[in-house]
């Protein structure tokens, strides 16, 4: 499984969003055979998990969006906690990989 620079929350609710997006995109038949004729030999399983991997990395800023909007519906107050911790260990992360790309460039 590809890795990502996200906490491990936000990167399985940006593999989600792909996920649903393949299954939103395929529905158009012209679509989903132009995704066959591009990788011929891979089975229908293959050819969704290959979407999902190349399309989750832009999906990781909407998934830390829709994370931070659901802190502000009505759920459990536990969920919430999670998704806060989560979302504040990504934002770590992020700045981490920042300084790190500044150093290298430098």
């Amino acid at each position: 499984m590809t890795k990502f620079h996200a906490h491990e929350l936000v990167a399985k609710t940006a593999r989600e969003m792909a996920g649903e997006a393949y299954q939103d995109l395929m529905r158009d038949n012209k679509i989903y055979k132009h995704w066959q004729t591009i990788c011929p030999d891979l089975t229908p399983e293959w050819l969704e998990s290959r979407f999902i991997a190349m399309a989750t990395p832009h999906f990781l800023e909407p998934a830390r969006a829709t994370l931070a909007q659901l802190l502000t519906t009505n759920i459990a107050e536990g969920l919430k906690a999670d998704i806060v911790d989560a979302l504040i260990k990504d934002n770590q992360l992020r700045r981490g990989r920042a300084r790190l790309q500044t150093v290298a460039t430098n």
